[in-house]
């Protein structure tokens, strides 16, 4: 303990002396800085105006599986080079069996280089096979799209709207149910 204690009254002229010494050149010039790398964003560059389908896409079929109310299979069809879609499709209200067919407008939204976001608002005609019924009905899918090397791209978002129905009954009357929800999962590959 007295030994570490005279050597540090030794050193401490020492240390003393050497905070006065004169800066050097070397200690005047700004300390380095790091090189720091540019800065990209997450998401590239977007732009929320309305873009035209065709001038992005160069698919002309989409096949599209919905999870939910309704379940079922939809093929899609671009009308010559237009944002509108031709679209037909068969599946299961609950355990009801149905085919429709739709007319869809492709709006896209933030666009980047592989993804975007779109709203695809449609107008349909269904048949259900309980009764027999047939309905009219909108409906709004909203996706976000993933392009894989320029070859197909697939969409994952959700399906919402609703269908009015006509139902006959027994007395060969009709009946209307105003409003049949629509609200599933979406799944699209196109191509």
């Amino acid at each position: 303990m007295r030994r570490t204690a005279l050597l540090l009254l030794l050193l401490l002229p020492a240390m003393c002396w050497a905070q006065e010494l004169p800066p050097t050149a070397l200690s005047e010039s700004p300390a380095p800085t790091k090189r720091e790398a540019p800065i990209e964003p997450l998401l590239g560059d977007f732009d929320f105006k309305p873009i035209r389908t065709k001038d992005l896409d160069h698919e002309t079929w989409r096949f599209a599986v919905d999870f939910g109310l309704p379940n079922g299979l939809r093929v899609q069809r671009r009308i010559f080079d237009s944002n509108f879609w031709l679209e037909g499709g068969v599946g299961a209200w609950w355990v009801v069996p149905y085919a429709s067919a739709c007319i869809r407008y492709d709006w896209k939204y933030l666009q980047l280089t592989r993804n975007c976001f779109s709203l695809r608002p449609g107008l349909s005609a269904t048949f259900i096979a309980f009764g027999p019924t047939i309905g009219v009905g909108w409906d709004m899918e909203a996706v976000w799209t993933h392009h894989y090397r320029n070859t197909f791209r697939t969409d994952l978002g959700f399906r919402v709207g609703m269908t009015a129905l006509n139902v006959r009954d027994q007395d060969s009357r009709n009946k209307s149910i105003p409003w049949v929800p629509i609200l599933s999962l979406v799944f699209n590959v196109a191509f």
